[in-house]
C-alpha cells in the first residue's frame, strides 16, 4: 500500500483542481534512472492503462499507478514539503 499524508492529498487535490479538467487524474511512478537507482514521479495522466492499481487517500484523491511502480513503491508515504 502506498500512502499520502494529508499535506501531500491536498497539495495534489489543488494542483488536480487548478486545470479544470474533469479527465485529469494522480499519476505516481518509478522508473530505472541508470546506476542512481530510481526516479520518482507525480504527474497529471488522462490516459488510464489496464494495468494501472488505483489508490485512495484518506481524503478521497484517487491515485494511478502502473504495476511494476507499485511493487517498488509498497510501504512508501509520500509528503510534500
Amino acid at each position: 500500500m502506498i500512502s499520502f499524508t494529508d499535506a501531500a492529498t491536498a497539495a495534489l487535490r489543488s494542483f488536480l483542481s487548478s486545470e479544470q479538467d474533469p479527465e485529469l487524474f494522480v499519476r505516481l511512478r518509478a522508473a530505472g534512472s541508470g546506476c542512481t537507482g530510481y526516479a520518482y514521479t507525480l504527474l497529471l495522466d488522462d490516459v488510464r492503462r489496464k494495468n494501472d492499481r488505483v489508490f485512495t487517500t484518506e481524503g478521497g484523491l484517487k491515485i494511478h499507478v502502473d504495476e511494476s511502480s507499485a511493487l517498488l513503491l509498497a510501504g512508501s508515504l509520500v509528503d510534500v514539503d
